[in-house]
């Protein structure tokens, strides 16, 4: 149900990078992250957890937050 996308993007300053998001349904997360297993993770354990695609977007920025949190304390 949950699956990753890929997008090819380009910031003046870093150049060509390639960024993953996720769809599901209707609904799609696009520019998660640069890191590709990160954004599989995600997936999986949204898939693991039954997340409702309406609540895509709400998920997705809550993980982005705890990996920020975490890793400040690291």
């Amino acid at each position: 149900m949950f699956t990753i996308i890929e997008n090819i993007m380009q910031h003046q300053d870093i150049g060509v990078y390639t960024t993953y998001g996720i769809a599901a349904g209707n609904y799609m997360v696009e520019d998660i992250s640069a890191d590709r297993a990160f954004v599989e993770n995600l997936a999986a354990m949204f898939e693991r957890e039954q997340l409702a695609p309406e609540h895509l977007r709400d998920a997705v920025e809550d993980a982005i937050i705890l990996a920020s949190i975490s890793s400040e304390r690291q």
